[in-house]
C-alpha cells in the first residue's frame, strides 16, 4: 500500500472544500429563496387587498400601482407581475429571481420564486386574499 503524500492530500482537500462550499451555499441560498418568496407573497397580497377596495373599473390599475409602489429592500429582483379580472374577483401573479451567493460555485446564478393570489369580488372591505402556492 502506498501512503498518501501531501500533494495527494491537497487534491483531496480541494475537492472536498468545493463540495462543502457548494452544500453550504445551497443551504444559504435556499433559505434566501424562502425569505424572498414570503416577501413577494406579502407584496402581492397587499396589492390585491388594496385593489379589492378600489372601484371595479380601477382594480387592475390599483393593484399594479400598489405592487410597484411597495418596493422593500429585498434580495429578489422582480421579473414580472400581472393582475387579471376574473368572474369571481381579481387574481395576480408575480415572479422574481434571487441571486445566489455560494451556490454560484456550482454554476447556479439565481433561483426563481413565484407568488400567486386572488381576491373575491364580494370581499370588498374584508381580508379575503387567498395565496395560491406557486413554488
Amino acid at each position: 500500500m502506498r501512503r498518501a503524500n501531501s500533494a495527494d492530500m491537497a487534491v483531496i482537500f480541494a475537492v472536498c472544500s468545493i463540495a462543502l462550499v457548494g452544500i453550504t451555499g445551497s443551504a444559504i441560498d435556499l433559505s434566501r429563496r424562502v425569505l424572498a418568496k414570503s416577501e413577494l407573497q406579502q407584496r402581492l397580497d397587499t396589492a390585491l387587498r388594496e385593489a379589492a377596495l378600489a372601484p371595479a373599473g380601477r382594480r387592475v390599475a390599483t393593484a399594479e400601482a400598489v405592487f410597484d409602489a411597495d418596493t422593500p429592500q429585498s434580495i429578489a429582483q422582480i421579473a414580472s407581475r400581472s393582475f387579471q379580472i376574473e368572474a369571481g374577483g381579481l387574481s395576480g401573479t408575480a415572479t422574481a429571481a434571487v441571486p445566489t451567493t455560494l451556490s454560484s460555485v456550482l454554476g447556479v446564478r439565481s433561483l426563481a420564486v413565484q407568488a400567486s393570489g386572488r381576491v373575491a369580488a364580494d370581499a370588498v372591505g374584508q381580508d379575503a386574499t387567498e395565496p395560491v402556492d406557486g413554488s
